[in-house]
């Protein structure tokens, strides 16, 4: 049994470590919904191997059929394209609005508690 899968491809164009294909030496494998390459770096720059030769890493799915003591036992595997989640505007904003819906909620909750 092979304890190294390759990384066939990778949608993850933004990726530092894609250039035409995944040139990270090894990468780390997480994500409790789908499966995520948690090695994904977003830059300006290429980095990593001269040639699209990455593996995989650490495997931190336990729940995956392929995990075997944290490595990756499938052959090769795809990594689809990486989003990156980042604190500015619209999240702020989406907080923002959060918490004013919370706060509307609790008074009209007081309001009736104490007009009960």
């Amino acid at each position: 049994m092979s304890t190294t899968s390759l990384v066939q491809s990778c949608a993850a164009t933004t990726c530092a470590f894609n250039n035409d294909g995944c040139t990270a030496l090894a990468i780390n494998v997480a994500g409790s919904a789908a499966a995520t390459c948690t090695t994904f770096i977003q830059l300006d720059a290429r980095a990593g191997l001269a040639t699209a030769d990455g593996q995989v890493g650490a495997c931190k799915r336990l729940e995956c059929v392929h995990n075997s003591d944290l490595l990756c036992t499938a052959g090769k595997i795809e990594v689809g394209d990486v989003g990156v989640n980042t604190i500015g505007p619209s999240w702020g904003e989406s907080i923002t609005n959060d918490a004013i819906r919370a706060l509307i909620v609790f008074l009209i909750v007081i309001t009736l508690y104490l007009t009960w």
